[in-house]
Formats: structure tokens, sequence, C-alpha cells
């Protein structure tokens, strides 16, 4: 292979002015401390505010950020670009080769070629050629290594007005971060007015085009943020929310109201407050228009066939609402805890899997599960099990219609017991039996003939079996009895060392479901409760003093109430006789 090697003289020349422009490049990267920012996108349904929070300190680095490699293809050379001018051979040279402020990419010993304007890939392409022309059998390379910053002209409903540098690879949202930077001022005068991210417009030359910012946010779309120019101006335009919005709202994550778009169709708003995956389960879109005088047209689509045809979907106009419709979750889960082989959640049917069904699906139930003490948690606000003896219909409404639903709103039952007027210790125990509504028990060692349904959020627990007895109550000593097969009541009160001098009535509870009796002949289980029940006014004199205080707050009241009837009726009378 024959080499060339290059003169002395023009070495020196490439070494020296390579110092230079590596030493001028190093002082205006000192000197203008600018950096591009990045966009993380946190709340999509809130561009203006995502602006915001780009500005800070700490998202403005002094490095250029970049989103990958630069597309030769797109990227557009312009002044400023310094590019790397590689020439290999026994003592290979790199050159710094800037385009000029006239726009030509000044190669040593070539002179200048025309790059302002033009593909990056063009212009190396041309460079490439005319140095392997110039510096034949060696390998040359030309590459760009700092992209130029340029100016672009800010200006509308933005705090912060005015001329702005940024770098090639910046975004129309790279620009709108550094005007809103300034959080302490208002970008609009006028507060029934906001900044409209959806119509920003960018005039470019001779050329003008908007950018939907908001949809950029909510789909991650780069096609609705484009890379900016040299000198573009953009401008953010204002707009009233209460006469220039449309509104979405139903199964999308990002629900509520948008600056209106001229030209969006109900696709468009769809994939505005879906993102960039509209829900499975969505099939029917509604479209209502409101008129001057309150009434409305509503229309109903399937989103299928929109999408199968694009170009009918209708236009929206200001005001417009776009409501998609939830389709029919059948399906739910519920969470199985405690003493079964593989406890967790697991999916279930509406109103068709019973409580038997998770159970198995969890496994089974471990051999120290205390079956007969499970029971379910379910909130107020959930439907209650179906009456017994109702067979699981074959569809989900009549499912959903065979189903006793409980009051959900408790504190609205709370509030209207002060008209009942029930005593300190009415109140208590309706405070107490209304929390106990959200606890079903089952008992999972005699399956009940009445079935169990499910329902979505329930929490069946399955306590561990601890072999003991609980007794309290009136005994000489209450607590946890280890417990025997085959004793009854009165063997666990004599081991808990008798009945108390208050004792009255006795109370065997079933674990789990508590179930009361009174009869003291039934064998006692693992899990159960005996209650010896005594009278409160020998046990606790504190208990008998409140009792009375209550019994006297109510009778002043009556009294109250009686002398102001009596003071008006003889103030009347007076009146009356005068």
């Amino acid at each position: 292979m024959v080499t060339t090697s290059l003169p002395g003289r023009l070495v020196r020349r490439l070494w020296l002015l390579s110092a230079g422009l590596l030493l001028i490049t190093a002082s205006a990267q000192a000197q203008s401390g600018f950096g591009l920012p990045g966009l993380s996108v946190q709340q999509p349904f809130d561009p203006l505010q995502q602006l915001r929070s780009l500005s800070s300190p700490a998202s403005l680095a002094n490095s250029v950020l970049l989103e990958g490699a630069v597309d030769p293809a797109t990227y557009a050379v312009g002044p400023g670009d310094v590019f790397q001018v590689t020439i290999g051979g026994p003592q290979p040279i790199a050159v710094a080769a800037p385009v000029s402020a006239d726009g030509r990419l000044i190669v040593p010993d070539i002179g200048g070629v025309e790059a302002a304007g033009r593909p990056l890939g063009e212009v190396r392409e041309e460079a490439e050629r005319l140095l392997q022309e110039r510096f034949q059998n060696v390998s040359v390379q030309v590459a760009l290594v700092q992209p130029r910053q340029f100016y672009v002209h800010v200006a509308g409903a933005v705090p912060q007005p005015g001329r702005y540098p940024v770098l090639p690879v910046a975004r129309v949202s790279n620009a709108l971060t550094l005007a809103f930077a300034d959080t302490l001022r208002a970008p609009l005068r006028n507060p029934a007015f906001r900044p409209s991210l959806r119509t920003v417009q960018v005039t470019r030359g001779d050329s003008l085009f908007t950018v939907d910012l908001t949809r950029y946010l909510t789909t991650g779309d780069v096609a609705f943020n484009p890379y900016l120019h040299d000198g573009d101006q953009v401008r953010v335009p204002a707009y009233d929310p209460a006469q220039q919005s449309v509104f979405v709202d139903g199964d999308v994550p990002f629900s509520g109201s948008f600056a209106y778009r001229p030209g969006d169709t109900v696709l468009d708003l769809l994939a505005l407050a879906a993102g960039p995956v509209v829900p499975q389960a969505t099939t029917t879109l509604r479209h209502a228009r409101y008129q001057a005088d309150g009434s409305a047209t509503t229309q109903t689509f399937e989103l299928e066939a929109l999408q199968a045809d694009p170009d009918s979907a209708p236009l929206v106009e200001p005001l417009d609402h776009l409501f998609v419709v939830p389709a029919s979750r059948t399906r739910a889960t519920a969470t199985v805890e405690g003493f079964v082989h593989f406890p967790g959640t697991y999916p279930i049917e509406l109103g068709v899997t019973t409580v038997e069904e998770l159970v198995e699906r969890a496994g089974g139930l471990r051999d120290d599960a205390l079956a007969q003490g499970a029971h379910l948690m379910r909130p107020l606000s959930q439907p209650a099990p179906p009456p017994a003896g109702v067979e699981p219909p074959l569809t989900l409404q009549e499912r959903q219609q065979r189903l006793l639903t409980l009051e959900a709103d408790s504190a609205a039952f709370l509030q209207r017991m002060r008209l009942l007027g029930f005593d300190v210790f009415s109140r208590t125990y309706f405070a107490q039996a209304l929390l106990d509504q959200g606890r079903v028990p089952i008992n999972l060692d005699e399956p009940d003939e009445r079935a169990t349904y499910l329902q979505p959020g329930d929490r069946l627990v399955v306590p561990r079996d601890e072999q003991t007895v609980i007794v309290f109550g009136q005994v000489e000593r209450p607590g946890y009895l280890v417990h025997e097969p085959g004793l009854r009541v009165e063997e666990y009160i004599r081991r808990a060392g008798g009945r108390g001098p208050a004792a009255t009535t006795t109370y065997l509870l079933r674990a789990g479901t508590y179930e009361p009796s009174t009869s003291g002949r039934e064998t006692v289980n693992s899990g159960d409760v005996i209650f010896i029940d005594g009278d409160i006014a020998s046990i606790d004199p504190d208990v008998e003093q409140l009792r009375v205080q209550d019994r006297n707050l109510r009778q002043q009241r009556i009294n109250l109430v009686v002398s102001s009837v009596v003071s008006l009726t003889t103030t009347i009378i007076l009146v009356l006789t005068r």
C-alpha cells in the first residue's frame, strides 16, 4: 500500500488552526452556561405546571443532552456548528472545522463548502469527497462534534417573553421551558384567560404551523413537539376556558377540560385524554354538543367503526363534550388472607364466584386453619350476599338485580341518629352494630345452603386454630383456656374459677359467627367464646352514675322546653288581656 505523508508546513498550519478553534469553542462554552433541559412527563393533564417544573436549576445542565444520535438526514447545518476533520496517515491529524457566519464549512487546505440549511449527511459527504481528492490513499472523516447555539423568539401568554438561546436538538417545549422559568410572574394579566399549549404557533421564515404540546405530553409522540430551527418565532396564544374549552370524561386516564384546537375530531380528543393506548374495554363514544338555549344534541359512535374509517369522525366545536362509555366489567378481584396454602388476590366474576371457590383457588385450608372462625370483610358500600335459595342467574343484569345493597353513607346514618331520641348507650350500641355490618361470618367447616357470592374488594380472613376457648365476664379468672374436645360450658367456667357474685346469664358464642346460645348443654369447640353477663350497677358504680347523669340531662331538656312553652303562653295571655 502506498502512503503519502503530509508536508510539514501543512501539518503546522492545521495544528495551529485546530488549537485556536478549540480555545475559542471552550471559551464560548464557559461563558454561555446554556444546556438543553430534558422533558419528564409527570402530570400530562396539567401541561402548564409541567413546563414550570422543567425550569428548575437542577434540570438546566451545562452539557448537551441528546435524545440519541443526530439524524444526518434531518439535522440542518447552520452557522456555529463545529465539525472535526480527521486525516489519517503515519501521523493522523484531527482539526476542528467551524461553519462560518455566512454558512460555509471551512475545511483546511480545501476551502469552503456551502453548508447552511443543508442536511448534515449531504454536507459531510461532500466534505469527505473533497478531502479524499486532496489526500489520496489515507482515510478521511468529517463528523459533527459541537452543535451550534442560535436564538429563537418566544412571545404571547408566557411569564417571560423574549429571545432565548437553544440548540438544534432542542424542541418547542425546551424554548417554552425557558420562557416559563419565572414562576413568580403570571403568564396573563387577566386571570380569566389561560395559555393554550394546544395551539402553539411557530413561524419559520414565510411559513406558519401550530403545535399541540398538550397532546405530546399525554401521548409522548414527538411529532407534536418538533425541533426548532434558527430564528424560529414561537407564540403561545391565550384562550378563555369558559368559551373555548372541550371536555372529555369517562373511561380515560386524563379526563378533564382542554383548550379547543380547530380541526380536531372526536378521535383526536380520545387520543388526547387516553394517551398512546386507548383502554381495551372502550367500545362506545358519546359526543354531545350544547346549544345557546341549554339544549344538547348527542351522537353515539362505535369506536371500532371510527378507527376503521377515521375520515368519518365528526369535528368538534368549542364546549363539546366527549364521554368515553365504560364497558361492562364482569371480572374483579377478591383477597384471601391467613391460613390457606396460597394467600393472595384472585380474579372473581361478579355475583358468580363464591367464598368456597376462592378458598379452592388459594389451595384450600391449611391443617392449622380455624375453618369455623373465618370471616369476610366487606365495605358498607359493597352489595350484601344474595338472599337464600336464589340460584345464580345467567346474565350480568340478572346477577345485579338479585344483589341486595347496603346503605353506603354510614355517616348519614350517624347524623340522623340525633333525631331518634337515643340515649348514650343506645347511640354507642348503634354505632358499633353499624360497623359490624362490614363483617360477614363464614363457617368453612359447615358450608351454608345459601352460597356467599363474592363482591369486588372482598377480603376473606382465615384465622389460625389456636386450640383455645375464651372465657370472660363474671368469672374469677377470665382469659384463654386450652380447648379439650367434648367439654361443655360449665366445665370451662369451673376451670376459670367459677362464676362471680354478680353473674347472671351465660352465653356461648360460636367462633366466627358469634351465634349465641344460653342452654349450656352444647359441646364447646376450639375458638368459641363463653361470656358470663352480670348486673352492671353492682359491677361498676361509674357506669350507673353515667346512666343517671344521662337520664338527668334528658329531663333537664324536657323541663327547659316546658318552661319555654309556659313562658311564651303567659306572654301571649298578658298581651291579649291588655
